[in-house]
């Protein structure tokens, strides 16, 4: 298996803050709901797959279908594509 390096879901979660449009509240309200839970995680956790389970499901109930820019943007973000 490849030796993948680990990603901050903290500095994840920051990029795609930056992307959604000031429109999307819902979406800005649970994912900042969600780093204020992330907050009192220990650090082994942010670096680990089950910090990405609750985020992965914030972003599916709210972009259910990817087709604007600002929502490939973010699809790439969470791929870790043309970073």
């Amino acid at each position: 298996m490849e030796n993948t390096p680990q990603r901050d879901i903290f500095e994840i979660i920051e990029k795609i803050l930056e992307i959604i449009p000031k429109e999307e509240e819902q979406l800005i309200k649970s994912l900042n709901n969600y780093l204020d839970k992330l907050a009192f995680m220990p650090p082994e956790y942010l670096f680990n797959c089950h910090s990405w389970g609750p985020l992965t499901k914030i972003l599916n109930n709210n972009i259910p279908d990817v087709k604007e820019e600002w929502q490939i943007k973010i699809r790439d973000i969470i791929n870790n594509e043309n970073q």
